[in-house]
């Protein structure tokens, strides 16, 4: 080889690695601090080959996340908090149906209002004599009551059927002659006033007062209950 070896040889060989920069490296020697920060993009590495290991821990922020890419299986299970949720921002549709139970719910937080459908206080004095229309007393969703007889009275509550719907009927205290003790106040289908109406019926238990001695007399429950008009209620319908 060294018989071939001229000058012209070398100094060609000179003029190629100064065009090259004139620098050598040998393998596995280019460091970090070899390469110009910020100069490499992403077609200077290889699909797949940046793994873990080489993102240091809290290196990846927000900006170097491609929008909408995170999926559910990229979120390991259980480890969301709710304070890694914007506050106001869940809707019914991000909650599965009958999924939520009472001990997730603060029953101080909730507000029913007025929960019952309809409602309505009467008076027996309130009803005409002639047309048997009674005047309603705190009422709400319902359209009439009629006293049609003695002790029976309709209810109307447009919209709600009383034969799919149940309803809740009491003595009403503050407007029901003495004694109240032997009053009551039952409600079921209405018949003879609209398959929608409320029959609601008012009754006495007839009694005898007794002398306990001393000026003290009670009253004694002398046979089956019959049919009253001194008795007020209230109805309601949920």
């Amino acid at each position: 080889m060294r018989k071939h070896l001229t000058y012209a040889n070398v100094m060609a060989t000179i003029a190629v690695f100064i065009a090259l920069g004139g620098t050598a490296y040998a393998v596995n020697t280019v460091g970090s601090s070899d390469v110009i920060d910020e100069s490499l993009l992403s077609q200077d590495i290889k699909n797949g080959e940046v793994k873990v290991a080489d993102i240091g821990q809290g290196a990846v922020a927000s900006d170097e996340v491609k929008n909408d890419a995170i999926t559910n299986a990229d979120v390991a299970p259980n480890t969301l908090s709710s304070a890694r949720i914007l506050d106001a921002t869940l809707t019914g549709a991000d909650v599965a149906n009958n999924t939520l139970k009472g001990a997730d719910i603060d029953e101080a937080t909730l507000d029913v209002g007025d929960a019952a459908r309809a409602y309505a206080r009467i008076s027996p004095d309130a009803c005409d004599d002639t047309s048997g229309e009674c005047t309603l007393e705190q009422s709400k969703g319902i359209s009439s009551v009629n006293h049609f007889g003695v002790g029976d009275y309709c209810v109307t509550a447009p919209g709600i059927d009383a034969i799919q719907t149940p309803a809740a009927v009491t003595v009403d205290t503050n407007n029901t002659s003495d004694p109240n003790g032997n009053a009551s106040a039952m409600t079921r289908e209405a018949v003879g006033c609209g398959f929608s109406g409320f029959l609601v019926v008012t009754e006495r238990q007839p009694n005898i007062s007794v002398d306990q001695g001393g000026g003290i007399n009670n009253a004694v429950a002398v046979g089956p209950a019959q049919e009253a008009d001194d008795v007020a209620f209230t109805i309601v319908i949920p």
